[in-house]
């Protein structure tokens, strides 16, 4: 490589590992736009160079724009199973049934699977998983399309989104004065609703907790 004899590009390629423990010290402005030119480079599509670099070195920017895509990638993103795994005050029938929605899940982050098929996969009774499956939607970790209304016909399974399980609390006053600690839902640190998904045709929003749901709770309009 040009300025570099002794490197090998590919032995680069091969070894570099993903890099997530970065020292603080600040990056000299030259090599940033030393590094950025070098991007530039790559090939694009009729030569049209579509991409567009935004630096940011100031700490309480990168807390911003960090902060924003942390509950971004919360909201929007499926759990993975090994995420799953990790989750906290779930039963491994629980568990099996969320890591099988995953992996059906399509582009949409929704899996289709019938209640019979997911019986068989886990090894219980079906009346078992229509416990499970209530259980799971009254916790806000599964978003059912159907609401579990459609039983018969080729339309017999439902659509089911795994929805990230968060364990950063708050704490929060009750009507009585005592102060109570609750846990805050993927992208409700903010407050705002959020949209999960359609349930029966009509959308739903996940809300965060107020005076009257210690818990995130959803409904088909944005509570106010």
């Amino acid at each position: 490589m040009h300025g570099h004899h002794d490197f090998d590009l590919y032995e680069a390629i091969y070894t570099t590992r993903s890099m997530r423990r970065l020292k603080p010290d600040p990056v000299d402005p030259a090599l940033i736009v030393k590094v950025i030119e070098a991007a530039t480079m790559g090939p694009s599509g009729h030569n049209r160079q579509p991409w567009i670099f935004v630096v940011v070195t100031e700490q309480n920017s990168k807390n911003f724009v960090a902060e924003r895509y942390r509950q971004a990638w919360e909201t929007i993103f499926t759990p993975t199973e090994r995420e799953v795994e990790k989750w906290k005050g779930l039963k491994p029938v629980q568990k099996s049934i969320l890591r099988r929605i995953i992996r059906r899940k399509g582009a949409s982050g929704y899996g289709v699977a019938s209640k019979k098929d997911l019986a068989k996969d886990v090894n219980v009774s079906k009346p078992t998983i229509d416990r499970q499956i209530d259980i799971l939607v009254k916790k806000n970790l599964l978003v059912r399309k159907s609401d579990g209304k459609i039983e018969h016909g080729p339309t017999e399974k439902n659509a089911y989104k795994v929805v990230r399980q968060i364990y950063k609390e708050e704490i929060y006053t009750d009507e009585q004065g005592r102060k109570k600690a609750r846990v805050v839902q993927p992208g409700l640190a903010s407050k705002k609703p959020i949209y999960v998904g359609k349930r029966n045709g009509k959308s739903t929003y996940l809300n965060p907790p107020d005076e009257e749901h210690p818990e995130a709770f959803v409904t088909e309009k944005p509570a106010k």
